[in-house]
């Protein structure tokens, strides 16, 4: 059966990513696994081990479990089918969770923008645990606002600078949709100095008719020299319930990172953002 990892730093954005991950295991039977982390520098890991001998582990699962049941689990009648198990780790918070990811091989991870020690202005692309798994994650992370509530997946905009890599991208999100029976749009946001690769967005295009003419999926350029507030502004506007991103360094999508998703997204409880790694 096919699972979902959900690293908790027991902080409120980490809940928000809780319940999102009980709303998608219930909707597709997936497992869950949550795993949390003692992260301490090295100099004192071994305070922390001393400590946890003396808490005993399973006394920190138990703990873990009864965070998630109180803060999460507000109606577990509707949960109860879910298999979770939990996990707790000492050491360094990405290392421990990418190990976990790597020896359970999960469909996706999903984390909160911000965590403990992390002002919302300070969310996951400017720094901390998430920024640090999404960089090296070789799975799919869902970033959820920690406002975030969860909604009917429906519609999903993917950013784009229409490249060649955006075909597979493009196909994992089919398969994603086909499950919540949502549409997709690929979005790129065009200012009055850009160019459009036409040759690779005809080449997109021919790749995905079927798709395309029965409404499944969809190709639009948006004008706009603001790229961060124009795709907001179709989010808001569009009834879109998730962005997806594909995590490339030289790309609009770095003018997003830096200023929408931490400043506006995350800060305004938008909606949750799916990111794909760059192979």
């Amino acid at each position: 059966m096919q699972s979902i990892l959900v690293p908790t730093d027991l902080s409120n954005s980490s809940v928000a990513a809780i319940k999102y991950a009980l709303y998608i295991a219930k909707e597709l039977n997936y497992n869950i696994h949550i795993i949390h982390v003692i992260d301490v520098p090295d100099l004192e890991r071994f305070v922390v081990e001393e400590e946890v001998k003396i808490m005993g582990h399973q006394k920190i699962l138990r703990k873990l479990g009864e965070f998630v049941q109180e803060k999460a689990l507000t109606d577990s009648t509707d949960f109860k089918d879910i298999n979770i198990s939990f996990h707790v780790e000492r050491g360094n918070a990405t290392s421990e969770i990418l190990k976990l990811s790597h020896s359970i091989q999960p469909i996706l991870i999903i984390m909160g923008a911000c965590g403990n020690g992390a002002s919302q202005w300070d969310s996951f692309w400017l720094g901390g645990t998430t920024k640090r798994v999404v960089k090296r994650a070789k799975t799919p992370v869902l970033v959820i606002p920690e406002k975030a509530k969860f909604q009917p997946i429906h519609k999903i905009v993917f950013a784009s600078d229409f490249i060649l890599e955006d075909l597979e991208i493009i196909n994992s999100l089919l398969t994603f949709a086909r499950q919540f029976e949502a549409t997709i749009e690929v979005i790129h946001v065009k200012d009055s100095d850009g160019e459009v690769n036409e040759p690779v967005l005809k080449y997109l295009r021919s790749k995905f008719i079927p798709q395309i003419e029965s409404g499944i999926l969809s190709f639009k350029l948006i004008e706009g020299d603001n790229v961060s507030e124009s795709l907001n502004e179709y989010v808001a506007n569009n009834g879109i319930s998730m962005l997806a991103v594909l995590d490339e360094r030289d790309s609009f999508i770095t003018q997003l990172f830096n200023l929408s998703i931490s400043y506006k997204i995350a800060s305004h409880a938008s909606i949750p953002t799916l990111v794909f790694q760059e192979n």
